[in-house]
């Protein structure tokens, strides 16, 4: 689940998403996976919560004010907090039922995403623990 994506970034603003990160001070909390959903124009398929906890919210934005210090501009649009399952989807699929998935969130991570022949590979770079 994506909290701010950054683009590509050099070594220098790494450092600096890194220090900032480090800075971010949130409590850990259970995040329901409960739904189902289709993003028509980029061909997404997520999974979500219906009743995503103020937590969450709380953590993208702590880290989005921290992190506004290295050359990064945050998103405009609200944030919706979603996992992609699939990409390049060119009609919606047929709605399923999600068994209910329970979370426990205790920490974040910094990821680079590595374009290759066979596709994306992503790499944890750095992680950090809340609470």
């Amino acid at each position: 689940m994506t909290l701010h994506f950054v683009g590509n970034t050099s070594y220098d603003e790494k450092q600096c998403l890194d220090r900032q990160a480090n800075k971010v001070r949130s409590r850990p909390f259970e995040l329901l996976i409960d739904q189902t959903g289709y993003f028509k124009k980029p061909g997404v398929l997520w999974f979500g919560s219906q009743h995503p906890p103020d937590a969450l919210f709380d953590l993208q934005k702590s880290l989005g004010d921290k992190i506004s210090c290295c050359e990064y501009q945050p998103e405009t649009r609200p944030y919706s907090p979603h996992i992609t399952v699939a990409r390049k989807v060119i009609e919606r699929p047929e709605t399923k039922p999600v068994n209910n998935i329970s979370w426990f969130v205790d920490r974040f991570v910094l990821i680079e995403s590595v374009t290759e022949s066979e596709g994306v590979r992503y790499c944890v770079l750095q992680e950090y623990l809340l609470g």
